[in-house]
């Protein structure tokens, strides 16, 4: 085997260094490329990383919006039952029965709004004094025939207590005077409904059918008159009304009603 000659001034000093010059720069640069490698793979490692942690936060709040859900569902539907409880018509004085009629007693509209949460709290706290209320106003017409004039003292010796006559006043009466206002303005006769489908238990179609309303209609004006009363009475923010009123265009809809 023939070596290659190697050319002129190969053994001279310059020559040498800068041979030597060339293989330094090379090592530096593979020096450089492998510390730019390595910071990439830092920089993924630490994205993929950045990603899971994101993802376990997604997830760990998921479940907690899940959690917090399934415990405000539990606590609607035990204050939905301590509600349903209370509206019972056992306010009327009338006997229901043994709890076995009474488990054979048919629910009402209303009772049954309750139970698909279309009726909120607020709302089943409004129809509840609406009608302990109405049927103290009627007992004091029947027994005294005569304006109301609640009487004080101990007990109250009258068809109606103090609470009762306080809530009349402060509460159901501004509230019926405005439901009053609205009727004659052409809106939908809401008092009518209210006392029609809480107190005496009537079906939503059979007040549709009585006053001339199209099928859906009573159940918005329920819905939005006890709302109504629950904001009067500071027992809801009175933008709920305003959501209530955008989401199902209630006063609209009356006057095409009425």
């Amino acid at each position: 085997m023939v070596k290659a000659k190697k050319p002129k001034g190969w053994y001279g000093k310059e020559a040498k260094a800068e041979r030597k010059a060339a293989r330094e720069a090379r090592a530096e640069r593979r020096r450089i490329e492998g510390r730019l490698a390595e910071a990439r793979k830092r920089r993924r490692e630490d994205a993929r990383a950045l990603v899971e942690r994101q993802a376990a936060a997604v997830c760990e709040t998921a479940e907690a919006s899940r959690a917090a859900r399934a415990e405000r569902d539990r606590a609607y539907d035990r204050q939905a039952k301590k509600l349903r409880r209370e509206l019972e018509p056992k306010l009327s004085g009338v006997d229901r029965g043994t709890p076995h009629t009474r488990r054979q007693h048919r629910k009402t509209s209303f009772e049954r709004l309750c139970d698909e949460r279309v009726v909120t709290g607020e709302m089943a706290q409004a129809a509840l004094e609406i009608e302990r209320v109405y049927l103290a106003v009627c007992g004091a017409v029947v027994v005294r025939a005569q304006a109301i004039e609640p009487r004080g003292g101990r007990g109250g010796t009258g068809p109606m207590s103090d609470e009762v006559a306080m809530a009349h006043a402060s509460r159901y009466r501004p509230w019926a005077d405005e439901m009053a206002r609205l009727r004659k303005a052409g809106d939908w006769p809401m008092l009518e409904i209210v006392i029609d489908v809480v107190v005496d238990g009537r079906t939503l179609r059979d007040v549709e059918i009585d006053k001339g309303m199209r099928n859906g209609s009573a159940r918005h004006a329920l819905c939005w008159a006890l709302l109504k009363y629950a904001v009067m009475a500071r027992w809801a923010d009175a933008a709920l009304l305003v959501q209530y009123e955008a989401r199902h265009d209630v006063h609209r809809r009356a006057l095409q009603a009425a």
